[in-house]
């Protein structure tokens, strides 16, 4: 009987303004009052995750930053990672192609080296702003990730340029399709999503998985039940070929499944 349910947020949990349906937050509660344990496991940072399961009003474990920093339902810290700062200067000042924004998670903040209105909008919805600032001011701090924002092209070319520079130190994975996530090699989803079942006392054999993007197949792989989104990318699906595929992320898919499947 799985014990732990871990998702992914946007493409995932969330609708498709980014937003936590009711039916979702109803279906996480009943869940948790039913004696499981909910987790979050997404690129995001660990106040916007904050923000949303305060939404859920019950304690969830969080795992944020695509795995820099897991915390438990308690909310102690059991995981934290950061990448060398010597590679986060180089990062900083590595050209970005045309339509191609640079973007940094420290513990607490995030920076941007460029303007961009899709993210300006998202910060100001969100509540967690993000500071624009010149690459030289953040070029000594300790960053738990970046991710780069823009042009599909640019950054598939970004993709292959830097996972052959930083080969065996930086992992380059898509989050969706306009999105390219830099983490410190070995550090994912999964990696966070081990060390949150060994403080609950659980095994991969009891967590269900669900998410959608490159950056959940580990995690998804990791788990005994994997449950893959139907809106998820195709090289995600083949990568998982015998994971279940259940409903579209903005169909309330993992909320139908959770009153389906785990909780009728």
């Amino acid at each position: 009987m799985p014990a732990l349910f871990v998702s992914d947020l946007d493409g995932t949990l969330l609708q498709e303004d980014h937003s936590l349906a009711e039916e979702t937050i109803a279906a996480i509660r009943k869940l948790h009052d039913s004696g499981r344990t909910f987790a979050i496991a997404t690129g995001r940072h660990q106040t916007d995750v904050a923000d949303l399961a305060k939404k859920i009003d019950r304690p969830i474990g969080m795992i944020s930053s695509n795995g820099g920093m897991a915390m438990a339902p308690c909310g102690t810290v059991i995981a934290s990672d950061y990448i060398d700062i010597a590679i986060s200067s180089e990062i900083v000042h590595h050209p970005m192609p045309a339509g191609v924004f640079l973007n940094m998670y420290t513990d607490t903040r995030w920076f941007a080296t460029e303007t961009n209105p899709k993210l300006e909008a998202y910060s100001e919805k969100a509540g967690f702003k993000c500071e624009l600032v010149a690459p030289q001011e953040i070029e000594n701090m300790q960053a738990i990730k970046f991710f780069l924002w823009g042009d599909r092209a640019g950054l598939l070319t970004l993709q292959q340029e830097l996972t052959e520079k930083y080969a065996g130190k930086l992992d380059c994975l898509f989050s969706l399709p306009h999105c390219l996530e830099l983490m410190p090699t070995g550090v994912s989803k999964a990696s966070a999503l081990d060390a949150l079942c060994q403080h609950l006392g659980l095994n991969e054999q009891q967590v269900v998985a669900f998410g959608d993007g490159e950056n959940d197949i580990e995690m998804l792989r990791f788990v005994k039940f994997p449950k893959v989104m139907e809106n998820a990318a195709e090289s995600v699906k083949a990568a998982l070929p015998n994971a279940e595929i259940i409903g579209h992320a903005h169909q309330l898919g993992v909320a139908n499944y959770l009153t389906t499947k785990v909780l009728s």
